[in-house]
């Protein structure tokens, strides 16, 4: 494509970008123009969808700091739950423990009857990370 004579546009480079430019003028075969105006070409017209990529970024960061909020709050509630199991089980009496027990191998088949398959595989993963 020609373009009209319009006012130039300089820029300055530290030496290792300009070692970069001038081995990526070498390897396209073009002028130094050439890539520099595509460079800039490319920039202006992709240069919302690389502020939407930043965006992106920063909700994903959000995000991540979220899950490592709810993932800390079941740590909690799991710990503060299995305190309580704990002192309740140390407190009874024989046939306490052995419904106890009962009922806690009961929650175990429910919960595992509720979980997709998905969620399966996930579990087979972390167990085989604990390896």
């Amino acid at each position: 494509m020609k373009y009209a004579r319009t006012d130039l546009i300089r820029t300055r480079l530290d030496k290792e970008s300009q070692e970069k430019y001038r081995k990526l003028v070498l390897k396209s075969g073009k002028t130094s123009t050439e890539v520099a105006r595509e460079a800039i070409l490319f920039y202006i017209e992709n240069h919302d969808r690389l502020d939407s990529k930043e965006f992106e970024n920063t909700y994903r960061d959000d995000l991540k700091k979220s899950t490592n909020r709810i993932c800390s709050l079941l740590a909690k509630v799991a710990l503060d739950t299995a305190t309580l199991a704990h002192f309740m089980h140390s407190t009874m009496d024989d046939v306490g423990k052995d419904q106890f027990k009962e009922a806690y191998s009961n929650a175990v088949k429910r919960v595992k009857a509720r979980i997709s398959k998905a969620e399966k595989e996930i579990v087979e993963l972390l167990a085989d990370d604990k390896d």
